[in-house]
C-alpha cells in the first residue's frame, strides 16, 4: 500500500499500481456511515480477490490468509451486530484448505470463505477441490464465488479494458458450469454456494445447457439436469440492470438472490435500494432471501 503525498492509497503489486482505495476499505465507522446512509442493516464484508494470493507458494499463501482472516475478524468485532465476515484459504493447496476451513468459525468467527471463479487454471468446480466444499458444508459455511482473472482474457485480441466488465460475467458464468457438470451441491447436500454478478452469464446459457441435457441424455453421466441444479445456487444482485436483475428474482432464481453492490470500489452499485426498488415486487423476495441467509449463520 502506497501513500502518495497528495493523499491518495494505491495498493501495488511488484511496484505496478493496481487499484487507489480509500479509508473505507478497512476503516469501521466510514463503513457504518455508508451504510446507514445507503439503509443498509448489516454487510457481510469479503477480502478483495486479488488477495487470493493463487499464484504464491502453500506457505506464503497459508501467511497471507491468516492475516486477511484476522483483519475481517476484527473489522467484524468493532460492530458484530452489524457485520458478518467471509474469510480466504489456500484453495491451491486443498489439503490445507481443508484444515484452513475448519478454523474459520472457532478461531476467526467468520461464515465461510471467498474463492476464484478459477484456481491456477481450473474453475473452482473441479474435483480437485471438492473437499473443500465438503468440509464447508458441514461446518454450515458460505463459499462465495468470485469473478477472478478470466481465464479468456486476452483470448482473441480481447482488449484488457473489458475483462472487469465482460471477462468476469462469463468468468462466473462457466465456473458456475464447473459446478453443475460435477454436480457438488448435490454431492454435498446444504452446501451454501452463492455466485458474484448475479451468475455471470448463467441465466443466458441455461436453456441452451438444457436443452443440451436432453439431447445428449444427460452429458453423458449427469442425473440431475442444470435447470434443477442452479436452484441450489444462491446468487447476488450486482448486475447494473434492474430488468435483468427482475428476471433473476422472479423466474430463474426466486428466493435466491442476496443484494450485492461490489462496495467499496469504484464500480460498486450506488443506492441499492434504490436499484432494488426498480425491480419492482422482487425487490422484497431479494431482501427476504439475504435476510433468511444471515439468521441460518
Amino acid at each position: 500500500m502506497c501513500h502518495r503525498p497528495d493523499g491518495r492509497m494505491i495498493l501495488e503489486f511488484g511496484g505496478k499500481p493496481f487499484r487507489r482505495l480509500e479509508a473505507n476499505s478497512w476503516d469501521a465507522a466510514q463503513r457504518l456511515a455508508d451504510m446507514d446512509r445507503d439503509g443498509i442493516a448489516v454487510q457481510i464484508v469479503s477480502p478483495m480477490p486479488e488477495l487470493f494470493s493463487y499464484g504464491f507458494d502453500a506457505s506464503k499463501s497459508a501467511a497471507l490468509c491468516e492475516h486477511v482472516n484476522g483483519s475481517v475478524a476484527e473489522l467484524v468485532s468493532q460492530a458484530p451486530d452489524r457485520f458478518a465476515g467471509i474469510g480466504i484459504v489456500t484453495m491451491q493447496d486443498p489439503e490445507l484448505a481443508v484444515r484452513q476451513v475448519l478454523e474459520l468459525r472457532s478461531r476467526y468467527g467468520l461464515i465461510g470463505i471467498e474463492i476464484g471463479s478459477n484456481i491456477g487454471g481450473l474453475y473452482a468446480g473441479n474435483p480437485v477441490y471438492h473437499p473443500v466444499y465438503e468440509v464447508a458444508a458441514a461446518q454450515d459455511l458460505l463459499v462465495f464465488v468470485h469473478a477472478f482473472h478470466p481465464l479468456s482474457a486476452g483470448a482473441g485480441g480481447l482488449a484488457a479494458k473489458w475483462t472487469p466488465f465482460a471477462g468476469f460475467m462469463n468468468d462466473i458464468g462457466v465456473s458456475a458450469l464447473s459446478f453443475i457438470e460435477q454436480d457438488v451441491t448435490g454431492k454435498y447436500p446444504g452446501l451454501k454456494l452463492l455466485f458474484s454478478h448475479g451468475g455471470g452469464t448463467l441465466a443466458s446459457l441455461l436453456g441452451r445447457l438444457e436443452k443440451g441435457f436432453a439431447a445428449t441424455q444427460g452429458y453423458g453421466g449427469m442425473t440431475r439436469s442444470p435447470r434443477a441444479i442452479v436452484k441450489d445456487f444462491l446468487y447476488d444482485s450486482n448486475v447494473y440492470d434492474p430488468t435483468l436483475l427482475s428476471y433473476l428474482a422472479t423466474h430463474f432464481a426466486p428466493g435466491r438472490l442476496m443484494l450485492g453492490t461490489d462496495y467499496p470500489y469504484d464500480i460498486r452499485q450506488d443506492e441499492p435500494l434504490s436499484f432494488l426498488k426498480e425491480t419492482g415486487p422482487a425487490a422484497a423476495g431479494i431482501d427476504a432471501a439475504g435476510a433468511a441467509l444471515l439468521k441460518i449463520f
